[in-house]
């Protein structure tokens, strides 16, 4: 329904806007993308706050309140 209310009147994001899958087992977008990016979603099972497997956990670590300095 919404689609229809707002048909013609909806401006796209970019795709840089929130970057999705960084907790996947596989991620394909390089550092460069990364930092890009304006919102960093970790989708999947490898979040930053649960394992050390995680993509791009460095980036986490910044903004974590109570990490342990590792």
């Amino acid at each position: 329904m919404l689609n229809i209310i707002y048909y013609g009147q909806v401006n796209f994001i970019s795709k840089w806007w929130n970057i999705t899958g960084l907790g996947e087992s596989v991620f394909l977008l390089d550092k460069v993308g990364i930092q890009k990016a304006n919102v960093l979603h970790w989708t999947g099972q490898n979040k930053p706050w649960k394992t050390d497997k995680c993509f791009f956990k460095k980036l986490w670590s910044r903004y974590d309140k109570v990490d342990d300095g590792d």
